[in-house]
């Protein structure tokens, strides 16, 4: 990974505070959207990982347009 790119890793927290929302909402956002995202196969949430095992981190923009691809997706199979 680019040096310049690792300065935008955010943890949960710190994600939730750039996209102005608490942890718990975004929890939520991404479970939710994970699960639809897996049923629908759109592809995981973007997440980048230092070590195996390691903590989980997030680049905003990533994520941002990973969840507004999942919440605008429309299922035309009904």
């Amino acid at each position: 990974m680019i040096l310049n790119d690792r300065k935008k890793l955010l943890t949960q927290k710190q994600l939730a505070e750039k996209l102005s929302m608490s942890p718990t909402t975004l929890w939520r956002a991404l479970n939710i959207n994970g699960k639809k995202a897996k049923k629908y196969k759109l592809g995981k949430c973007p997440v980048h990982v230092n070590y195996a095992g390691g903590r989980k981190y997030y680049i905003a923009d990533e994520v941002q347009e990973w969840l507004e691809k999942i919440i605008n997706f429309k299922d035309h199979s009904l």
